[in-house]
């Protein structure tokens, strides 16, 4: 069985517009994506205000199976004009 880490991601740019992306990557076992998953929430946390404005972090496994997940961060609507 893999493990699957999913993050959501908002980021500043440098002029203040919103950059929202997303990343699955794909780990071999448990210990490995909860190192990851707590490595990279530990990561955005600091980074938080400064670039980062939210982020959604999931561990999943094959089955679909949500094993972990946090937020971080509160999510900001794109401006429409």
């Amino acid at each position: 069985m893999f493990f699957y880490i999913d993050t959501i991601e908002q980021i500043k740019g440098s002029d203040g517009a919103l950059t929202e992306y997303g990343k699955r990557e794909k780990v071999k076992d448990l210990n490995t994506a909860l190192s990851k998953f707590y490595t990279t929430l530990a990561n955005v946390s600091a980074d938080l205000e400064k670039n980062h404005t939210y982020m959604s972090i999931k561990i999943v496994n094959s089955y679909d199976g949500v094993i972990k997940s946090d937020n971080i961060g509160a999510y900001q609507l794109e401006p429409t004009s």
